[in-house]
């Protein structure tokens, strides 16, 4: 089914696939996600599609009831982005398409083949995804004046990335990915430019417990300096209700500079309001 979706949606390496899989078969292996750079890692494996016999550059990840698909893609890299979709939304497709029959047809001569206990690389010492809480997954709002003018931030955590955007000195916005350190890897002390650039966006978490409140901890992969970001669900009482807000701070202190919430409409008024109980400077210490 995602062969066909896919060659017909976005054609490329997925179309070679299908006309291969139609001449022959196909065989779908899972591998560890931990292998490669995918935009969306998914919480499952890395499902490599390809003809029978042969190595595919085609993949896709699964999170969720959601699929992304990904072509060109090699070993310790992302390959290109190319959409996604869900099952239904595929079945529905194919069924508009009248590819019933040629689904049913390709659907019997497919193999898959579990990879996923073998070890293809551990790049740098990554040794796979961490998970984020679940209950700071999603996205929150915060709203902050600076100089008269207020800035409108949004932050969405994923299973395992985080991606921060304001609207004034990061529109477009950044995306970290977190992974999990080997316990047998050291990192360099002094790394190389290459070694910098290639480790863009990668962060490195820890849970740690500060006034009662559990912090996720992020530092850069070869931060050797600094205390990172700390991020943390907790609740408040705004207005006789309990509400559940996220901290945003940083510092040796992990001192508070921002909250933000799970509406834009509630991070409006809540602006800039400080919570007695939360640690805004070093003079709370």
């Amino acid at each position: 089914m995602i062969t066909l979706y896919c060659a017909d949606r976005f054609g490329g390496e997925w179309s070679n696939l299908l006309q291969a899989g139609q001449n022959g078969s196909l065989t779908i292996t899972l591998h560890k996600t931990s292998d490669y750079e995918f935009k969306q890692p998914g919480s499952g494996y890395a499902y490599e599609a390809a003809a029978s016999g042969q190595t595919g550059t085609t993949y896709y990840t699964l999170s969720g009831s959601t699929f992304y698909f990904y072509q060109g893609v090699k070993v310790a890299g992302s390959g290109s982005f190319l959409g996604q979709a869900t099952k239904q939304e595929m079945a529905d497709y194919i069924v508009k398409k009248g590819q019933l029959a040629e689904f049913k047809q390709l659907a019997k001569k497919v193999e898959i083949v579990d990879k996923s206990g073998q070890t293809q690389r551990l790049s740098e010492g990554r040794s796979g995804y961490f998970t984020i809480p679940a209950e700071m997954q999603g996205t929150w709002y915060s709203a902050s004046n600076y100089d008269g003018e207020t800035t409108h931030s949004k932050y969405v955590f994923g299973q395992s990335t985080i991606f921060i955007q304001d609207d004034k000195h990061n529109r477009k916005g950044h995306t970290t990915t977190l992974y999990t350190r080997a316990a047998n890897y050291k990192a360099p002390d002094y790394p190389s430019e290459e070694q910098i650039k290639k480790a863009e966006g990668w962060g490195l978490p820890k849970i740690v417990q500060y006034k009662g409140i559990n912090y996720l901890n992020v530092m850069g992969w070869y931060q050797g300096a600094g205390d990172g970001e700390y991020f943390a669900v907790h609740t408040e009482n705004i207005d006789g209700n309990d509400v559940q807000v996220l901290i945003c701070a940083g510092g040796a202190g992990i001192w508070v500079d921002g909250i933000a919430y799970r509406s834009q409409a509630m991070a409006e008024k809540m602006q800039d309001h400080q919570f007695d109980d939360l640690n805004y400077s070093d003079s709370d210490n």
